[in-house]
């Protein structure tokens, strides 16, 4: 099912047929004069950038059942940080081979903008992508600055839009639409609620933050579709819940309200999605919720491969 949002709007061939009637796939566009495509954060692209990256994703599903994937890397070099996540840089890796190109792991030592500038220069000259992460997302900017080539934010203390980008695109794999969508964010004001923020900021979802008051976001937010809240009855309606770690000096009585166990899940939507962070802690997450039905958190950590391989296709300008 496509999605609703993009109604009237055509991608390439390759998305037009099913796995039995697919015509190969496309052969890579050698040309990298075209500007270059950094994916920084979620709301430093536009709404159509940002739904081509989600139903792109689907699209690389397809392919990757097929056995079929677009060599949109093929000749290509990508730069990957150390494995912080064995998930990402696992499927990184694995999707940078399967659409034909190479990789090697670079060990990032800027510590500050001015060391970034120097190393994207240098970066650049010997890769087509650079994945990065950084402290503070100013760094990784200044790297994109520099570098003639597309750098993506593997993750920084600012802002999380890979992880973001793969629930997005999972439950539209699921569901056949995001538009209209609520998404409760059981969470601290922190990397990864500012990725939803920016999300919000230009899709048509409404983003709640449901949390402890004193972790409740302060700062302003990007986006007019979100807002945050303690009152935990706002999962009632959700069509979609995402967690992440709690604060480390957080009082663990605080947080026990937010708890999720099966018991609240059996309360709610019976569509719902519940991906939980990647291993979440006892007090965060109760380990019998893993095994509720409503959680699809270990099938959308692996639709993330499918996600990055369309952000890969994107930035080269394959899509």
């Amino acid at each position: 099912m496509r999605n609703t949002y993009m109604t009237g709007q055509r991608r390439d061939a390759h998305s037009q047929h099913s796995c039995g009637t697919m015509p190969h796939p496309r052969k890579p566009d050698m040309d990298m004069q075209a500007p270059s495509r950094d994916f920084l954060a979620l709301n430093t692209l536009d709404t159509r950038e940002l739904m081509t990256l989600i139903e792109g994703a689907q699209d690389m599903a397809r392919w990757w059942q097929a056995r079929r994937m677009p060599q949109a890397l093929a000749g290509r070099n990508v730069a990957l940080p150390p494995p912080a996540s064995w998930r990402h840089v696992s499927a990184f890796e694995l999707g940078i081979k399967a659409m034909g190109g190479t990789c090697a792991t670079v060990a990032p030592d800027w510590g500050d903008a001015t060391q970034a500038s120097s190393a994207g220069a240098v970066l650049g000259a010997w890769f087509d992508v650079i994945v990065a992460g950084a402290q503070q997302l100013p760094t990784l900017e200044a790297l994109a600055q520099a570098a003639p080539c597309p750098v993506i934010n593997a993750g920084t203390w600012r802002n999380q839009p890979l992880p973001v980008l793969a629930d997005l695109a999972w439950h539209l794999h699921r569901h056949g639409r995001i538009d209209g969508i609520k998404v409760c964010a059981v969470m601290p004001d922190c990397a990864r609620l500012q990725s939803w923020l920016e999300a919000a900021a230009l899709l048509p979802i409404d983003v709640v933050q449901v949390y402890a008051a004193p972790w409740l976001a302060l700062r302003p937010a990007p986006a007019t579709r979100f807002h945050a809240t303690s009152d935990v009855a706002e999962l009632a309606d959700a069509d979609l819940i995402v967690t992440a770690p709690a604060p480390r000096d957080a009082e663990r009585a605080l947080l026990a309200g937010y708890r999720i166990t099966p018991e609240r899940l059996d309360g709610l939507r019976p569509d719902l999605d519940f991906i939980a962070v990647a291993e979440p802690a006892a007090d965060t997450v109760d380990p019998a919720a893993l095994a509720h039905k409503s959680c699809t958190g270990p099938a959308a950590l692996a639709f993330g491969l499918h996600a990055q391989n369309a952000l890969l296709e994107w930035v080269v300008g394959g899509l």
